[in-house]
């Protein structure tokens, strides 16, 4: 009888994660949100701040941890204390790094490599740090209530080599790649940072350009250099490829761009197999970068397809995993999911925030993005409410794709290398 009810409850819970809403991915972007989101915060002193190093001072940041084992903050109306009901599922969060040490590419995002350090050696005392291989492994079981961590960088910088890799190594931690291959290729950075490092190396203090429409922007501090590049970019997203090719060939021409300051940011072919050899998982992040919405489907294919091979052929090893370019809801489109599956892989990653729990669409994970400097209670605090917090969970509306990448993962296995780093 007790297995009976063991298995009914099983089949219950697997019902009610297939019927959780998806992602969609037709939502629009807010930009300014996303740009306010994405300036840094100088909150020291702050009583928020302070408050922050108190709890993470005094212990009941790790009372929290263990209270995010067993419940989590139920949904309420806007205004009301939330309640703290039972978890049922396992939570896993994607950290989405770009940059690690004190200076170089990407400007403004990279976080110093001590801090990075201070990060890996928490996370490490608090969660279990999995790779890709056994997230998308564990992602497949409804029982169980289990907590961890997954490691990522975006686009392949060079200090991801230079700066993570030894502190990764250090500690044994896996942590996955996802590469903008056609830069790696080129070893010149992608379109977007050119448009950052322009900015950053502008000599002058006012900058005129056409973009939906004429602009002055003042560049009198860094914080306004920053959010001139994020407003640039997030206009420059929202147009048609060829368009978007066209008008940072005028911004160019107009920035009298520094070629000398694009080379050497990227990995080097030599770089990733050294990772690789180590542990390192790699990913691809399209060829060069684009906003996959706003892509013809021949065009999506050549970005999805054609840097699946270029880093199978250089790394002599099969890629299954992706992330989609900025990744957001509207960066991603609908018609992705179905050609990825296609061409062969088995996940996709985004940056919405939040956490991942079974059941949900493979193609849709959820990342949260780590940049710039802060303090270590900030971070934990951070890494902790997301764990208290009932994530949406999506979940596929296209069971043969599921399918695949279940399929896909339940037929491998760790490398001999890599199960040291989770046991």
């Amino acid at each position: 009888m007790r297995t009976d009810r063991k298995t009914q409850r099983s089949a219950q819970d697997r019902a009610a994660l297939l019927r959780r809403p998806s992602l969609g991915c037709t939502a629009s972007v807010d930009s300014e949100s996303w740009i306010a989101a994405s300036l840094p915060r100088n909150n020291k002193g702050s009583l928020r701040e302070l408050a922050r190093a108190g709890v993470f001072h005094s212990g009941l940041l790790r009372l929290a941890k263990i209270v995010s084992r067993r419940f989590e903050f139920q949904p309420s109306a806007p205004g009301v204390i939330p309640r703290l009901g039972r978890t049922r599922y396992s939570k896993y969060l994607i950290l989405c790094y770009h940059g690690v040490g004190e200076n170089g590419i990407p400007v403004h995002f990279t976080v110093p490599t001590t801090e990075f350090e201070e990060q890996i050696q928490w996370l490490g005392r608090n969660y279990r740090l999995i790779s890709m291989n056994v997230l998308l492994r564990e992602l497949q079981e409804v029982q169980g209530r289990e907590q961890a961590v997954v490691i990522t960088f975006d686009d392949g910088y060079r200090n991801a080599y230079t700066d993570a890799f030894p502190i990764l190594a250090k500690y044994r931690v896996p942590a996955t790649v996802f590469l903008t291959v056609g830069a790696v290729e080129s070893g010149c950075v992608s379109w977007y940072d050119r448009v950052f490092l322009s900015l950053d190396s502008i000599p002058r203090q006012t900058l005129e350009v056409s973009l939906d429409r004429p602009r002055k922007f003042v560049l009198d501090s860094k914080m306004s250099l920053m959010r001139t590049a994020l407003e640039s970019g997030s206009y420059l997203r929202k147009l048609p490829d060829d368009e978007r090719r066209s008008c940072c060939a005028r911004l160019e021409a107009q920035l009298q761009w520094d070629e000398s300051r694009f080379v050497n940011g990227m990995l080097t072919w030599g770089q990733v197999r050294a990772m690789a050899r180590s542990g390192i998982s790699f990913g691809s992040h399209t060829l060069t970068h684009p906003v996959l919405d706003k892509l013809s489907a021949a065009e999506m294919e050549h970005e999805i397809g054609e840097s699946k091979r270029i880093l199978e052929e250089r790394l002599e090893l099969p890629v299954k995993d992706f992330a989609f370019p900025f990744g957001k809801l509207a960066d991603c489109g609908s018609r992705a999911s179905g050609m990825l599956t296609r061409l062969g892989y088995r996940s996709a990653s985004t940056t919405m925030p939040g956490v991942n729990s079974p059941g949900m669409n493979p193609f849709e994970l959820r990342r949260v993005s780590i940049g710039g400097s802060q303090p270590l209670a900030r971070f934990a605090y951070q890494v902790t409410r997301h764990f208290l917090d009932q994530t949406p969970v999506p979940t596929s509306e296209e069971p043969p794709a599921v399918a695949v990448a279940a399929e896909s993962v339940a037929c491998e296995r760790e490398p001999g290398k890599a199960r040291a780093f989770h046991a």
